[in-house]
């Protein structure tokens, strides 16, 4: 009985940060000049540290990066993984003491050309803002999240279309490319124009 209790506590939790967060969504801007979608939750007797690592925890499972994180003012960049035509999505999530609870805002940017439906955008965060734990369990689920790392997968690609991507990026926001892209690795695809040796390494130049 007491396992059932639980269960249905977690479930009640998640589906009032769910409706907190749709209460909470707001849009500005348009397609033209980009959009920003925005919404928070108050997760209550949790403090800021550990909700910083359970959205740590929470965007890495999710299978996005963490480009960029700072303790002191509470804020987290992440961004989904541009895959062919879909383009990176920057996230910004912002946790705040509000007495013994904490307040976890998100923010989702797009660029200007870029569409997206407002109940897509809404439904991505609310189920993220969903999973927040408070308590005991939410500092636990702090601290395991605070120590994950980007998950470390190949992704394919043709070199032609990563050099242009790589070119876009560096002529939108040069620093973000580091933070991007270390420590990923990559299957590139093409037709190679020259070995060159190196020591004890070789560089290979790709035709593009």
């Amino acid at each position: 009985m007491r396992l059932i209790a639980t269960a249905t506590l977690v479930i009640a939790s998640s589906s009032l940060f769910a409706n907190e967060c749709e209460s909470n969504f707001a849009k500005s801007g348009n397609a033209f000049t980009g959009t920003n979608f925005g919404s928070h939750v108050i997760v209550a007797d949790l403090d800021a540290a550990s909700a910083l690592g359970q959205m740590r925890g929470i965007l890495i499972a999710e299978k996005m990066d963490v480009l960029t994180e700072d303790a002191e003012t509470g804020t987290l960049l992440a961004e989904q993984r541009a895959t062919g035509a879909t383009r990176a999505i920057p996230t910004i999530v912002t946790v705040s003491a509000e007495g013994a609870d904490a307040r976890v805002e998100m923010l989702v940017k797009t660029e200007k050309g870029m569409f997206a439906k407002a109940e897509n955008i809404r439904t991505y965060m609310c189920e993220l803002l969903a999973k927040m734990k408070g308590g005991e369990e939410g500092r636990i689920a702090g601290t395991t999240g605070a120590q994950r790392q980007n998950q470390a997968d190949t992704t394919k690609q043709d070199v032609f279309l990563f050099s242009r991507q790589i070119a876009d990026e560096a002529n939108k926001n040069a620093v973000a490319v580091n933070a991007r892209h270390k420590g990923r690795s990559y299957a590139l695809k093409g037709r190679i124009d020259h070995i060159m040796e190196d020591g004890e390494d070789y560089n290979v130049s790709f035709e593009v």
